[in-house]
This record gives structure tokens, sequence and C-alpha cells, in this order.
């Protein structure tokens, strides 16, 4: 399998580059594809996500959720649409589950999935001379976040965050020879995707995993404020319930970003605890965190807003390490 091909030439990629700029290229083993192509595609996916397939366009990508009856997300990705396939991009452990539950929901549409992204992957590149990289390789990238810019075969995808950050999709075949020209030009390739993920959640941006479906309304993950959810649009799963979160503004729980002392980083759904939580399901949980060093780590979680503001927050146990709450960037 093409995929096969694509893991054993990163594994054994050598790097003989001797530049010293700081691009940094990141293989983003933490995210798959799961391309969805057909006659039906869009209106099929308008009414299985919350966000609206109306705005969608190869040069502007969009966050989305799909739902469960109740209005609790079973997946978040990204969407990203070609010429004749729509990509939805989130961990890989969450594509056989969430391509499982859409091929319930297909009946006589036209639509196909695959779970292996039709033979396309995606990288990363991040750092303050990242622009001028992708300029010598590739062409000029998108200036605006969410944004895509096209430059066959491949898609260039502005990333919120400080720092410039890039996606590249693009075939499999032509990716290797990309990321051979990124490093000659500069790009350090990482040995993981842990600053990959540590920017994002520097940026407020979540992810929803196995261990985390079923848990969080799309507001309790801030979706509605990253575009994600259309209040206009027709008929999704979920929308009643989460229609009715929003003009009631009854939302008790939110996304929140802390950093925490302690040398374990807590996993996804880890739960939180606060004396101040005044529900019996507890203050929260964790939606993703990433070390910083040996002895804290970052992360976002969805928690409990008069915790958070009328007392403290703790993992593991009351009495556990506190989380030290920190600016989201689109929250002022």
């Amino acid at each position: 399998m093409l995929q096969d091909e694509w893991q054993n030439f990163l594994k054994t990629f050598k790097n003989n580059n001797t530049k010293h700029i700081d691009c940094k290229l990141a293989a983003l083993s933490h995210l798959g594809l799961l391309a969805i192509y057909g006659r039906d595609t869009e209106k099929f996916l308008q009414g299985q996500c919350t966000n609206d397939l109306g705005n969608l366009t190869p040069k502007l990508t969009q966050l989305g959720s799909h739902c469960n009856s109740k209005g609790r997300m079973l997946a978040l990705f990204r969407m990203i649409k070609s010429a004749t396939v729509i990509y939805l991009q989130l961990p890989t452990s969450n594509i056989q589950p969430l391509a499982e539950r859409l091929n319930k929901y297909r009946l006589r549409s036209q639509v196909q999935l695959d779970i292996t992204g039709a033979n396309t992957v995606a990288i990363g590149l991040l750092g303050t001379d990242t622009l001028d990289v992708l300029r010598q390789v590739l062409g000029e990238p998108p200036e605006q976040p969410n944004t895509a810019t096209q430059i066959a075969p491949f898609t260039i995808i502005r990333m919120h965050g400080v720092i410039p950050r890039f996606q590249i999709l693009g075939p499999i075949e032509s990716m290797q020879e990309c990321w051979k020209n990124l490093v000659d030009q500069g790009g350090q390739p990482m040995p993981n995707d842990n600053e990959w993920i540590l920017e994002d959640i520097k940026a407020g941006i979540p992810n929803i995993y196995p261990e985390t479906a079923d848990t969080f309304i799309p507001q309790m993950a801030n979706l509605q404020l990253l575009e994600g959810v259309s209040f206009t649009k027709g008929c999704y799963n979920g929308q009643e319930v989460i229609a009715r979160l929003q003009h009631l503004g009854a939302l008790k729980r939110r996304l929140f970003r802390a950093i925490v002392l302690t040398d374990v980083c807590p996993k996804p759904g880890e739960p939180l605890y606060s004396m101040n939580s005044a529900s019996g399901q507890g203050a929260g949980n964790v939606v993703e965190a990433c070390s910083i060093n040996k002895n804290s780590c970052e992360l976002l979680a969805v928690v409990e807003i008069n915790a958070v503001t009328q007392g403290t927050v703790h993992i593991n146990h009351n009495n556990g390490p506190e989380l030290q709450f920190l600016d989201v960037p689109y929250i002022d």
C-alpha cells in the first residue's frame, strides 16, 4: 500500500541538511485523512456535519464535527475541499469509527468513503523561516488562517498560531519529492508531532479522540467560536440540542487552556476535579495535553466555568496538581 510506502520513506529518510534555520517539518502521523467523494458528497455531508458546506471552497477550509442525536461530538475534523474529493482530517484513531458511523447514513447516496485518504497525505511546517522555505519550494503560501492555496498537485493551508504554521496536502508519490526539497532548503524533520500538537493547544484548536467521543457538545469545545458550527443551515444530527443550547445561552462548560506541573501528562478524557464544582459529573475533562518539559505540560480541557472562576481545578483528585489557566487567543 502507498500509505505503508510513505511511512517507510519517513522512517528511512536520511537528513543531510546542514543549514541552520527555523523551519521544522512534522509528519503529522497522529492525524489522518478520510476521503469522501461521489456525486452526492456535499449534500450528504451537509446533513451530517455542524459546519456549513455552502462556505467550503478549495480556497477555504473549515473545522466541523459529526454529532449523535444528543448533540455530542463523535468526531471533530478539518474539512478540506479539492476538485473531486472532500477530505476530513482528524486523529488517526478516530478515522475508522467515523467512517463506520457515516456509512450507516449513506443509504442510496452516491458517496464513497476511503479511510486511506485516497493516497493523499499531509505534512506540517512551522517556524519563523517557514514562509521563505515554502516560497522557494512551492510558491506563495496563503496569508490568513484556514485559507488554502492550490499549487498542483499540492494544497497549502495556513494554520492558526503565533508563529507561521502551514500544512501541505498532496499525493504520496509527489510528497516524497516535496519533503526532500523542503529539507534541501533547510527544513528540519522533527522526531515526533509533539511540537505541532503543542501549537494546536496554544491556538486553542481542539481534537476529539475515541476516549472523548460522545462527551462534549460543540460549544463546549468552543467550536462555534472557530466557525465550526452553523446555526442557520438545515438539519443535521444533533442540531436541535446544539441550537437550543445556543439560543438559551445556557453554556456551563467551555474549552480552557492551562499549564499543569506534573511529570505524567494527562490523557484525553481524564477527569478534572474541583471543590467548587456544582456538577455530579466532575469539573471537566482533558481534551488534549502535551509535555513542555519533564516537569510540566500544557493542555486544553472542557471545564465547568464556575469551577474556573470561583475556585481551583485539579487533575487526579481534589488535591492533585492544580491547573494554571492561560489565555485562549480568540477569547477576550
